[in-house]
């Protein structure tokens, strides 16, 4: 039972295959060209994320993740945290 998973600083462009763990609760995905969040939602019982020094822009749908507690960003992506509806998760800046 895979819990924890660090996959930073990789060639990972997308997280769709991660969907077959599903005990997943750590996934560290910092460093890579990853631009979007499909397929999250498919790691329902995530309770902590990286994803720091991303692409990512849209935080939305960590919204229908309901154990995430808190993510990791880097402080250029503090702009898009607009994008996320819930206030009950606690965010991680680098270097703050």
């Amino acid at each position: 039972m895979l819990e924890y998973l660090y996959l930073g600083w990789t060639p990972l462009t997308d997280i769709r295959d991660l969907g077959e763990c599903t005990r997943l609760e750590w996934l560290g995905i910092s460093g890579n060209a990853i631009a979007n969040l499909v397929g999250i939602e498919q790691l329902a019982g995530l309770r902590r994320l990286d994803i720091s020094t991303t692409n990512i822009s849209d935080f939305s749908p960590l919204d229908d993740l309901p154990f995430l507690s808190t993510i990791q960003i880097s402080p250029e992506m503090e702009r898009y945290l607009d994008t996320l509806a819930r206030d009950d998760i606690e965010i991680l800046i680098d270097g703050s």
